[in-house]
């Protein structure tokens, strides 16, 4: 037995409730949160020093950082153009050629960058696995006024994996986890050097 399903046309969606107004309660407590989440941030902020040649100090881990990924290119406010995407090897060739001391940095360097607004973060597991971030909290999970126009989405680290030789550790700021991923696969870049 066949069966056919009609042909006729979808009906409309209906149109969206409008907005419901908050109580009074409900204002409070979002003003409340927003104020917390500022304070995190002001906090998280105050561990870089900005510089106008698009690199950023952060003195108490003796680093400089550059604000932009690979490819893109500092002008003053921000990041321009679109970053690229490398795989592990093309990633520490591409630091290299770089010279005055810029590196990949190492997979703790990187990890420290995640920034959850939300102000919650998920346990690591005990091969270091996840630590992202949980509840609502803005994507990249990066400091953008720091770290401006970042993609959310992975980056290498110099790190590589302890036990397989096929893969290499990473940092998400799509949700502030960091892994591992395979060393062909290809994934944004983030360069830092030591301070002088």
């Amino acid at each position: 037995m066949l069966l056919l399903a009609a042909c006729s046309p979808a009906p409309e969606p209906p149109a969206p409730a409008p907005p419901r107004e908050l109580t009074e309660a409900q204002r409070e407590q979002l003003a409340a949160e927003e104020a917390r989440v500022g304070r995190v941030r002001e906090a998280a902020m105050a561990r870089f020093v900005p510089s106008a040649d698009g690199t950023v100090a952060e003195p108490g881990a003796g680093l400089v950082w550059m604000r932009c990924s690979v490819g893109q290119e500092w002008d003053g406010a921000g990041c321009q153009g679109k970053p690229g995407q490398y795989n592990w090897d093309q990633a520490l060739e591409l630091a290299e050629k770089r010279g005055e001391g810029w590196r990949l940095p190492t997979q703790p360097e990187l990890y420290a960058l995640t920034f959850c607004s939300s102000g919650i973060r998920s346990q690591r597991n005990s091969e270091g696995l996840g630590g992202g971030c949980a509840g609502n909290y803005e994507r990249p999970t990066i400091l953008q006024t720091v770290f401006p126009d970042t993609p959310a989405g992975n980056f290498w680290t110099s790190t590589p994996h302890e036990r397989f030789s096929f893969s290499a550790w990473g940092v998400s700021f799509h949700t502030g986890h960091t892994g591992t991923g395979g060393r062909r696969d290809y994934v944004h870049v983030r360069l830092v050097r030591e301070a002088r």
